[in-house]
């Protein structure tokens, strides 16, 4: 019995004896050669290193195959713990959107091995050499503002903050403060240091220590718990003296060495 297959229009189909398929390509180049959009329905999924020893869902892509909110890569392993994906991109790599790490994960930057002491740092960066930087810059057209906060769960906690001329009278600093979620408020800068080398305790955002002092409080005292401490001053001929007080209340001075 003869069977007859009608082929009607123009196919672009090509086999090559070497059993390289092209679709929509004359001379295919690999098994498979597709000049053109593919397409995969549904929650089927594309996968990567068939054969080989892998976890049953390492190497496949599928659009909401796995987490049913986005496209879904999985990388490569033997287990769910190990599956890793590397990004190949020397020339810088764009995210527009928020990166999320789920399940404990921590974002390594210069190191592939997490640091676990106290539970290990969602954020760790790493150098080979002996300097390692982090670099926040605000832009030249906002507030030139730029915060970094330690919150507990209820969202009260501590702002380290950077701000710059046109909110410290025309001088950048470093501050510290409170903000308290109960109250919605923040709690009076704890302490500012200044771009001259100024340090101060007790002052408000828009304030800045005195420039003739290097360390200065606002709106509160100086305590010295330990009775055998006080205050080390130089005298003009270079020795340094301790300066304590006695039970009546009388300045005592000792001779210190110099620290």
């Amino acid at each position: 019995m003869r069977t007859v297959f009608t082929i009607i229009g123009i196919i672009s189909f090509q086999i090559l004896i070497a059993q390289n398929v092209g679709i929509g390509i004359p001379n295919p180049l690999a098994k498979l050669h597709v000049n053109g959009n593919q397409k995969i329905e549904g929650l089927n999924t594309l996968e990567f290193g068939s054969g080989l020893i892998k976890e049953s869902n390492a190497g496949k892509i599928g659009y909401k195959t796995f987490s049913t909110i986005g496209l879904d890569i999985v990388g490569a392993g033997t287990s769910e713990t190990n599956r890793r994906i590397f990004f190949f991109g020397e020339g810088g790599s764009t995210f527009n959107g928020n990166v999320v790490l789920n399940n404990s994960g921590k974002l390594l930057l210069g190191t592939d091995s997490p640091i676990n002491n106290y539970g290990g740092s969602l954020l760790q960066i790493y150098s080979p050499t002996f300097e390692t930087n982090f670099m926040m810059k605000g832009s030249n057209g906002g507030s030139n503002y730029n915060s970094i906060s330690i919150l507990s769960d209820d969202g009260s906690g501590w702002n380290i903050n950077h701000k710059s001329q046109a909110w410290a009278n025309n001088n950048h600093h470093l501050a510290f403060d409170y903000y308290d979620s109960n109250t919605n408020s923040y709690v009076q800068y704890a302490f500012k240091l200044t771009s001259s080398g100024k340090a101060g305790f007790g002052y408000d955002w828009n304030e800045s220590p005195p420039e003739n002092a290097k360390i200065s409080v606002k709106g509160g005292d100086i305590f010295i718990n330990d009775i055998s401490k006080g205050v080390i001053m130089k005298s003009p001929d270079g020795n340094c003296w301790r300066l304590t007080i006695n039970n009546s209340g009388t300045i005592v001075t000792t001779s210190v060495a110099c620290p």
